[in-house]
């Protein structure tokens, strides 16, 4: 219990929290308000070796298996941010910030692909 109070208490892992929890809001808003009617499906994957047929229809499951995907980072990254606290605290810090990469990358790609369709 200490650990996690201790952890709880940096200034720069509650903002580091702060801003990945937005992102995890904001990923699932914008993606759940950017479904569409769409008969034909989505676009899931690109493969630009394979030329005008690089374009890989999926359906509605793919898209919403980024909402998953970055609540499961979330979730890893607080668990591993915990975990590592009372090891070292920039180590804390460093996976906080990918993590924050890593929820960012996830909004551009699937905010390209919802406006592919």
């Amino acid at each position: 219990m200490a650990n996690s109070r201790t952890f709880f208490h940096d200034r720069l892992v509650l903002l580091l929290l702060t801003i990945n929890s937005f992102l995890l809001i904001l990923i699932t808003v914008s993606i759940l308000f950017r479904l569409g009617d769409t008969a034909e499906g989505y676009i899931v994957q690109y493969r630009s070796n394979l030329g005008l047929d690089g374009y890989k229809v999926g359906g509605l499951n793919e898209i919403l298996s980024f909402i998953p995907f970055a609540g499961i980072v979330y979730g890893f990254q607080l668990y591993l941010g915990m975990r590592m606290y009372h090891i070292r605290k920039r180590v804390t810090h460093i996976i906080l910030l990918l993590t924050s990469l890593i929820l960012v990358l996830t909004l551009i790609v699937s905010y390209s692909l919802l406006g592919l369709r």
